[in-house]
């Protein structure tokens, strides 16, 4: 995963990477010499703020905190999900067992507004590239103003008078006989 995200960066593209703040996997070298590239922002974040609820086989339930990082290339993606809990409601604890498994899928509400954060990223890039176009178009059109300025200019001198030039190689040729 990370020479893939490694690869988005080379690009110019965006990642988004998510495990628990607790994995192991955060530890590994790869990961750490990739958390430790400058164009990579950490978002920390708490499920239960994107409304993470998980559910008794009794049917009792409640939100799990699930503390949890991401990584990614996207100042859009951070600002958008970088949401802590406000400590405003109980959690469930994350015990072994089917409240895992079930804190392991997506609430509704986290999707929904990674997707926005991704979206919002993409329109910002397209509208940097937009604007980059349209400095270079501006460029462009100087330069060819200069340039019909410049053959304006030459095209309403008289070039000076060319002299017969005498080839000095001439008088020592010889024919061949």
């Amino acid at each position: 995963a990370c020479s893939v995200y490694r690869s988005q960066m080379k690009a110019h593209r965006f990642f988004v990477h998510e495990h628990p703040k607790s994995c192991e996997s955060w530890k590994v070298p790869v990961m750490q010499a990739l958390l430790a590239d400058p164009r990579v922002i950490k978002v920390e974040l708490d499920m239960c703020a994107f409304g993470l609820t998980i559910a008794d086989p009794d049917g009792t339930g409640g939100l799990a905190k699930k503390p949890t990082m991401l990584i990614t290339n996207s100042q859009s993606v951070k600002d958008v999900m970088a949401q802590k809990c406000l400590g405003d409601h109980d959690h469930l604890h994350l015990d072994k067992g089917q409240r895992i498994a079930k804190a392991a899928i997506y609430s509704e509400r986290f999707c929904e507004e990674l997707c926005r954060a991704m979206a919002a990223e993409r329109q910002k890039r397209m509208d940097m590239t937009d604007r980059a176009i349209a400095s270079c178009r501006k460029e462009i059109d100087m330069y060819q103003e200069l340039n019909e300025d410049a053959q304006d200019c030459t095209q309403d001198q008289s070039p000076p008078p060319v002299s017969p030039a005498r080839n000095q190689d001439s008088d020592n040729c010889t024919e061949d006989p």
